[in-house]
C-alpha cells in the first residue's frame, strides 16, 4: 500500500508542478499580448532574422542571448520539438504561435491576430518591453523542461510511465485525462 502510495503522490506532485509552470506561462503570454506594441508575425520576423523557412534553437537561444538570458542550446531543442507538430525541426508561423498567443483568452487571442503588421529590419528590435516579456515568456518555457526535472526522475524511480500516468488517472477508462478525472 505504502508503493501506491508513493506513487500517487509523484504523480500528484508531477501535475501540480507542470500545472502551476504552465499558469505561470500563460500569465506572461496574455501579459505579452495586452503589450499594444505585439504583434505576432512582426515578434516572428524578429526572431527568424535569417530567413530561414522557420524559427531554429538556434534562433531562438541568440534572441535569449541578446536579451541577456543565457540557456543551452540542447534546453531549447525541448521548446522547438514540443511545439514543432509536422516535425520538420523548425518552428512554423503557425506553430509559433501556439507559444505566444494565449490558450485561456479567445478574445485576446484573436484581437491580437488581427493587429496591422509593420516592417522589422534586420538590425531592428521590439521596443524594450516587448524584447523583455517575449524573452521572459521563452526562458520560461524552455525552464517547463528544466523545472519538472525533479519530479520527473521520481516518477522514473518508481517505474512510471506517461502511459501509466494517464491510467492512474482516468476513471473513465477512455484514454484521455479531463478536468474532471484530474
Amino acid at each position: 500500500m505504502a508503493q501506491e502510495e508513493a506513487k500517487n503522490m509523484a504523480v500528484s506532485n508531477f501535475i501540480t508542478k507542470v500545472c502551476s509552470m504552465e499558469r505561470q506561462i500563460e500569465l506572461k503570454r496574455q501579459a505579452l499580448c495586452d503589450r499594444i506594441d505585439f504583434e505576432p508575425y512582426v515578434v516572428f520576423q524578429r526572431l527568424l532574422r535569417q530567413g530561414n523557412d522557420g524559427i531554429t534553437s538556434g534562433n531562438i537561444t541568440k534572441f535569449l542571448s541578446e536579451n541577456l538570458i543565457d540557456v543551452r542550446l540542447n534546453d531549447v531543442r525541448g521548446i522547438v520539438s514540443h511545439y514543432d507538430t509536422d516535425k520538420d525541426g523548425v518552428l512554423s508561423y503557425k506553430e509559433f504561435l501556439d507559444i505566444v498567443l494565449p490558450k485561456e483568452h479567445p478574445d485576446l487571442r484573436a484581437f491580437v491576430t488581427q493587429r496591422e503588421c509593420f516592417e522589422i529590419r534586420e538590425f531592428e528590435y521590439l521596443s524594450y518591453e516587448t524584447e523583455a516579456a517575449l524573452a521572459i515568456l521563452l526562458a520560461l518555457e524552455v525552464g517547463v523542461f528544466e523545472g519538472a526535472i525533479f519530479e520527473k526522475q521520481e516518477l522514473d524511480r518508481l517505474v512510471i510511465s506517461g502511459q501509466k500516468i494517464i491510467q492512474m488517472i482516468d476513471g473513465d477508462e477512455n484514454g484521455n485525462i479531463n478536468f474532471n478525472n484530474i
